[in-house]
């Protein structure tokens, strides 16, 4: 019987084990011969073939100090368990997925693949990201519409988030990992923007301020010039950042505003107190360059509930 080589197991729940080796019973007749030879000449009543060591050996022993470390370097891997949260969504990654990810080099040492993991974070991207994403919502005059465009959402970095994944399987790390992100929304689910919003409505030329499911403030305003082809963009956009007295500069125009809210570009939400009107359809022929126009009083009441 053929000696067998110590060797790993398949992949079980359990990870990997060491199958331990098996020298066998072929015998090395040099070996043999040599014994015997010596054991004749000196007139032996008994020979020992086990202790003679006349037997083959398997090349790699159960105690092997490279298998054994190949076991524990993938078991460290595999026994992983790496959970990605998305509000009430839980995503589990476990060992019998990690090890079809785990390639191991001719000097035993192993390494994560990082194109599969590079794969499973575009997967979850893919099902989780809402960034540009077109939004149902309910507006205040209770329609129900489609709000398409902007800048909003949850955005996974993948690369960067794929690196963190592997760093974690190659420490052998388990429990939750955050993702890292580009952009992030107010909350996971179908209404990521929340109960905390400002509602823009272009064609009522009207806005209202939600604070936790409820209107804190509204007000008329003034938004892009509709002829002139200046137009307020259409679209879900987060506050980019909010400033007190900055200075607006733009074509063939500098204004000095108290409360300045973008969030898009040069275009947000300010007071405009040049303006003795609001509302209405003044925008058709006296719009702005694209932003809300408000009262100084609304713009500071605005400023104070927004947030970037």
């Amino acid at each position: 019987r053929a000696p067998q080589d110590a060797h790993l197991s398949d992949y079980t729940d359990e990870g990997y084990t060491v199958i331990p080796a098996d020298n066998g019973t072929t015998v090395d007749k040099e070996k043999l011969a040599a014994v015997v030879t010596n054991a004749v000449s000196t007139l032996e009543d008994d020979l020992d073939l086990d202790a003679s060591g006349v037997y083959e050996n398997a090349a790699v022993a159960t105690d092997d100090k490279n298998l054994n470390e190949l076991a524990e370097n993938l078991n460290r891997c595999v026994n992983s368990k790496i959970t990605f949260t998305f509000g009430s969504s839980v995503e589990t990654l476990e060992g019998s997925t990690i090890k079809e990810w785990i390639a191991v080099s001719d000097d035993n040492s192993v390494s994560v693949d990082s194109a599969k993991a590079r794969e499973y974070v575009n997967s979850l991207s893919r099902k989780y990201d809402t960034f540009g994403q077109p939004r149902h919502f309910r507006t205040t005059a209770g329609d129900e519409i489609t709000v398409t465009g902007g800048s909003y959402g949850w955005w996974t970095d993948r690369p960067a988030t794929a690196a963190e994944l592997t760093e974690a399987i190659m420490n052998g790390q388990s429990g939750n990992l955050d993702v890292v992100y580009r952009a992030a929304a107010a909350q996971y689910g179908d209404s990521d923007i929340g109960n905390s919003y400002v509602e823009i409505n272009i064609g009522a030329q009207h806005l209202y301020v939600y604070k936790d499911g409820q209107i804190v403030c509204e007000s008329d305003f003034v938004s892009g010039g509709l002829f002139k082809g200046n137009n307020t963009p259409d679209g879900t956009y987060p506050i980019t950042y909010k400033e007190q007295d900055a200075t607006l500069v733009g074509e063939n125009y500098s204004s000095d505003v108290s409360y300045w809210m973008p969030f898009n570009g040069n275009i947000g939400m300010h007071d405009a107190s040049w303006r003795s009107s609001f509302g209405g359809h003044i925008y058709y022929l006296s719009g702005s360059h694209g932003c809300v126009n408000l009262p100084v009083s609304k713009a500071k009441e605005i400023f104070g509930y927004v947030e970037k």
